[in-house]
C-alpha cells in the first residue's frame, strides 16, 4: 500500500464527507496511480452509489485533512468543536502538517514522497 492510498484510508476512517455529494465515504473501492498522472481514486457511499475523485483534489480540502488528523491524533478536538466538520477549526498541529505537505511540494517533491515525510 502507497503513502497516498494510506492517507485515504486514513480519510474515509476519519469521517470525511465530501462538500458536493455531502454522502460519508466507506470504502476505497479503486485507486489508480499511473506514472505521470493525477492518481485517481473511486469510493463507495453510505448510500452504495459510487464516487470518484482526483486524489490532487482531496488533498487540497481542508476538511479531508481534518479526517485525517484525526485518525493520526494530529486534531485536537476543542471545546468548541460540535461534531459538525464544518464548525471545526484546524488545530495547530493539523495546520504543520498541512503546510509541511504544500512546501515539500514546492521544493519538487511528488505526492507520495511528501506524504511519506509526513509521519
Amino acid at each position: 500500500m502507497t503513502e497516498t492510498q494510506k492517507w485515504i484510508e486514513d480519510m474515509i476512517v476519519g469521517g470525511f464527507i465530501h462538500p458536493f455529494n455531502k454522502e460519508k465515504l466507506i470504502d476505497l473501492v479503486y485507486f489508480s496511480e499511473r506514472q505521470g498522472r493525477t492518481p485517481v481514486a473511486v469510493f463507495r457511499e453510505e448510500d452504495g452509489s459510487m464516487f470518484r475523485s482526483n486524489v490532487a483534489e482531496l488533498l487540497l480540502m481542508p476538511l479531508a485533512w481534518e479526517a485525517v488528523g484525526r485518525t493520526r491524533g494530529w486534531f485536537k478536538y476543542t471545546a468548541e468543536y460540535s461534531g459538525n466538520p464544518e464548525d471545526s477549526r484546524l488545530d495547530t498541529v493539523l495546520q504543520y502538517h498541512m503546510h509541511l505537505f504544500i512546501d515539500q511540494l514546492i521544493d519538487g517533491l511528488s505526492i507520495e514522497e511528501a506524504l511519506t515525510k509526513l509521519k
